[in-house]
């Protein structure tokens, strides 16, 4: 049965995207692209903030699982993927997480790689349904066909341990060297890890370090940890280098092995003393600053300002707040930084927190893709046909 809608108070925005436990996998790609909103019991329209509503009311019974029904007939008369997907966010948002993985499937089965990280997410942690690896990682594979860069470096990090599937280091490689072509600190981090230790890989410490600094300077907790653990060794094997050698102290003979007394020349207590005296003190290594430039592989090196700039922009946009998630993204593209450049033409064409604005998106869109961006090089292609 369909409980009646709830005139609660509306929320700004369709809500909050998953996120992955532990580890920054980005932001969904909602979908709003003007769609009608289905009709309520009394021909009223519903809005995301009533199907919300109704789903906060059947999380409130305990071990309630939610089906197709409950959420009433009408989601699936709208006849627009991405309207059905919004409903299925404003029912996470409400922890009904059944009733997400029940609007989420059927789009996913029909190649909406959106909808197919969502239920792959879900699947993963079983959230809503029971836990079921394999079939997450199928789920993050299909999306990752489908050139979706956080499904990809989802995908990757399964194959990486083991989740679902036989650890294998050359094929998560594969999979993560999509997220470093989009500067994914997450993929950035773990491919460095791989570099640095030879696994899947031949090893590359200059390479391993390159990219453990493009991750840190995002502000990914673990690249900002792992980097001051390097310094600090660094710094210790530098001061090892500028101490002196030492002579081993010769062994004492005992009675019985007692040989011949030799004549052994002992330094003075001055000469110890000056010798200490005279000792280099180990000085800090030079800070060298990160330059402005792109790696062989097309990843662009950020500032760590410029860094933590995008993630604030990204926390912005999980929590619903597209418009301000717009403005810090917009001042990056502006400073040439090709992931926020294609986040902005990404906003311009879905017209999510900004007027929907194809020429926009194909100015910013075309940027990133010139970059070598992947991401924005297929929406670029949807973005061009859009503007025929």
């Amino acid at each position: 049965m369909r409980m009646g809608a709830l005139h609660l108070v509306r929320f700004s925005g369709a809500g909050v995207g998953l996120a992955f436990a532990g580890l920054y996998f980005g932001a969904l790609f909602l979908s709003a692209f003007g769609s009608s909103p289905a009709l309520g019991a009394e021909g009223a329209p519903r809005s995301l903030s009533d199907y919300r509503a109704e789903a906060e009311e059947r999380t409130r019974t305990p071990n309630h699982k939610t089906s197709p029904d409950d959420i009433g007939p009408d989601y699936k008369k709208v006849g627009n993927k991405p309207r059905q997907f919004d409903i299925g966010v404003a029912l996470y948002d409400a922890n009904d997480f059944a009733g997400a993985y029940a609007i989420w499937l059927p789009l996913a089965q029909r190649d909406d790689i959106a909808a197919q990280r969502n239920v792959a997410h879900l699947l993963r942690h079983g959230k809503g349904t029971p836990q079921d690896l394999p079939r997450a990682l199928y789920f993050y594979e299909r999306a990752s066909e489908g050139r979706l860069v956080p499904a990809a470096v989802n995908a990757g990090l399964m194959h990486l341990k083991g989740e679902g599937t036989p650890a294998n280091p050359e094929t998560a490689l594969r999979y993560l060297a999509v997220g470093v072509q989009s500067k994914h600190p997450v993929a950035l981090y773990e491919v460095s890890l791989m570099l640095a230790n030879g696994v899947g890989v031949e090893k590359n410490p200059a390479k391993a370090r390159a990219y453990l600094e493009l991750s840190a300077g995002t502000g990914y907790a673990p690249a900002v940890q792992k980097l001051n653990e390097v310094k600090a060794a660094d710094l210790i094997s530098a001061q090892k280098k500028t101490l002196p050698k030492i002579s081993p102290v010769p062994k004492l003979e005992t009675e019985k092995t007692k040989k011949p007394r030799q004549s052994l020349t002992l330094p003075t207590p001055s000469a110890s003393k000056n010798a200490l005296k005279t000792l280099p003190v180990p000085q800090a290594p030079e800070h060298k600053p990160a330059l402005r430039a792109e790696l062989t592989s097309g990843i662009q090196l950020v500032t760590p300002g410029q860094g933590r700039r995008f993630v604030e922009g990204s926390q912005l946009y999980d929590a619903g707040h597209y418009v301000d998630a717009a403005g810090v993204w917009q001042s990056l593209a502006e400073e040439g930084v090709v992931e926020a450049q294609f986040r902005l033409g990404e906003l311009y064409f879905q017209g999510q927190g900004l007027a929907q604005n194809t020429p926009q998106a194909v100015h910013w869109l075309t940027q990133a893709a010139d970059r070598g961006h992947r991401g924005a090089s297929g929406l670029l292609a949807r973005a061009n046909a859009a503007s025929q």
